[in-house]
């Protein structure tokens, strides 16, 4: 595919990529690799051998033609292509498998005019292992698989090189990343095999060393993404409606605790979260989702900047879908609709994206802040000059930023696994004040995003 961008591999945080080239085994693979027989050839069973071989790291039974987002493929325009994963042999210690691009033939798919790059191999799943063997047109015994395959994926990282020819297995949070690749030259062939714990192989590369007839698939393991803007929802006729997005300034404590009770009945019902000079207390209340932010843009405690919003996930719900292993604002890259066209609503998810430059301020050696340049051809945009606020365990927790419609603020909220759960965006200017109290503006402008887990 001639113009399409690489992209990173990710899973996790961010996955790294890992160059590598397909070639012969080592002895040092074969000797590790004995050990997947000879751990259980001490158990005597004379009877025949049904394997249960479960491997978390390898597809599972549904999992016969997953689908791969195409971020290279040799010259080919396309956008996606399916694997085929078929169970060609069972043996006393594991199951072999081929794997196999579904794809009509064109130039580059083979190597040297030989080599079959479509075809990924056999592989010999054992429940802790699994090992490759190319370049083979009938399934290999499992004696071969042990002394000719190349060990892909193991819970063990190494490193193993034999006359240039190196294999490299890391792990990390879930993940194992195989990369084979030829050190003497550097145009050599290369491929990368990154395996990921409940889904399978997440990312496959390969190509040659120079950048030439490149391959890269990403797994396409979709979630859905929910968008719910008020701004759809609200009736402007009517002030119930607007109070569900207000605004004000609170200068003490009194005036605090009187803006949370028009979301709160007491501190029970939300959870607080305080950090980088902000507060946050989310909860709910009867049939709604609550979302309040205090945030003091000044050195004393007050004043502070005061939002509070109620919202529904049945409310003006707008789906879509993402990668769950891209970590951060990342995952709002690629954004997929449901009927998988181009994401309608992309220009109000690019509030969530960073382009201009920005400078990393650290304190103690931990991020504590990034500050946005200003463009002047981007100035009044949702991408003009801002500051983003980190957390104590460096991520983002909120930041602010100008448009033409005044200040907004984004929030982001994570699960227990520090995973990227949903982002408040709002601000800007109200549509009118509260009848009561003018000192508190009803009617803001406010989206959240959820993200399906």
């Amino acid at each position: 595919m001639k113009n399409k961008k690489y992209r990173w591999c990710v899973a996790g945080l961010a996955v790294a990529m890992v160059m590598c080239s397909c070639g012969k085994s080592t002895d040092s693979v074969s000797n590790k690799n004995e050990e997947v027989v000879e751990e259980k050839q001490s158990e005597e069973n004379t009877e025949e051998i049904v394997s249960e071989v479960k491997n978390s790291y390898f597809f599972d039974a549904s999992q016969e033609n997953p689908t791969y987002t195409v971020n290279a493929f040799l010259e080919e325009d396309v956008d996606e292509v399916n694997m085929k994963v078929e169970q060609v042999a069972t043996y006393d210690n594991g199951d072999v498998y081929t794997i196999n691009i579904q794809y009509d033939d064109c130039p580059g798919r083979y190597y040297y005019d030989v080599t079959d790059r479509f075809n990924l191999g056999f592989f010999y799943v054992t429940d802790s292992k699994i090992i490759m063997i190319r370049e083979q047109e009938d399934v290999p015994t499992e004696d071969e698989f042990i002394s000719d395959g190349i060990l892909i994926c193991d819970s063990e990282d190494s490193t193993i090189n034999n006359d240039g020819e190196e294999v490299e297995i890391t792990n990390e949070d879930g993940t194992c990343r195989c990369s084979i690749y030829n050190t003497l030259i550097e145009s050599g062939f290369y491929s990368t095999f990154v395996w990921t714990e409940g889904k399978g192989l997440t990312c496959f590369r390969s190509g040659y060393g120079a950048g030439g007839e490149p391959i890269e698939l990403v797994l396409q393991d979709y979630r859905d993404i929910k968008s719910i803007s008020l701004l759809d929802i609200y009736d402007f006729d009517d002030d119930s409606s607007l109070e569900n997005g207000m605004y004000t300034q609170v200068t003490d404590e009194a005036s605090e605790e009187e803006f949370l009770s028009y979301f709160y009945n007491d501190d029970s019902q939300y959870e607080m979260i305080e950090d980088a000079g902000a507060e946050v207390f989310v909860g709910t209340v009867e049939d709604k989702n609550v979302f309040v932010s205090l945030v003091s843009n000044s050195k004393s405690e007050y004043p502070k900047e005061a939002y509070g919003f109620k919202y529904s996930t049945s409310d003006a719900v707008k789906e879509a879908k993402y990668i769950p292993y891209q970590e951060g604002i990342e995952v709002l890259d690629g954004i997929k609709s449901i009927d998988g066209k181009e994401y309608q609503y992309i220009d109000e998810i690019r509030p969530l994206l960073d382009y201009q430059e920005k400078e990393y301020i650290r304190e103690d050696g931990k991020i504590v802040k990034v500050e946005y340049s200003s463009d002047s051809e981007e100035y009044g945009t949702y991408n003009s000059s801002g500051t983003l606020y980190y957390d104590s365990q460096e991520r983002p927790f909120y930041k602010s930023y100008y448009v033409t419609s005044g200040s907004k603020y984004m929030f982001y909220l994570y699960d227990e696994e520090g995973k990227l759960m949903q982002i408040f965006d709002f601000g800007g200017m109200a549509y009118k004040g509260l009848e009561e109290n003018q000192d508190i503006e009803i009617g803001v402008d406010f989206k959240t995003y959820i993200f399906e887990r």
